[in-house]
């Protein structure tokens, strides 16, 4: 339940000021990460990377986090099932 909270908290603050006209931008899996993008209303990006595998994996070459908004900043090795997202200008 905390875990949900918290999410929802994250979601109010940091998408929906933002979802007017926001609109899926790319997305990309390499072996088992998985990265996307869409492009919100105040020409600002929600990024996603995500390690969908049960070992460690080494995000794509030309990954750059954005200010990130949950999960943390990524590691050089992506921890098993481990997600983060990011927000702010390319």
């Amino acid at each position: 339940l905390a875990l949900v909270r918290e999410l929802l908290t994250v979601r109010r603050r940091e998408i929906v000021p933002r979802l007017a006209g926001a609109k899926f931008a790319t997305a990309r899996c390499d072996d088992d990460v998985l990265t996307a993008d869409w492009s919100l209303a105040d020409n600002q990006l929600l990024r996603l990377l995500a390690n969908l595998s049960d070992r460690n994996a080494k995000p794509t070459g030309n990954f750059r986090p954005l200010r990130p908004i949950w999960g943390g900043e990524p590691a050089a090795m992506l921890p098993p099932w481990s997600v983060f997202w990011s927000i702010g200008a390319e």
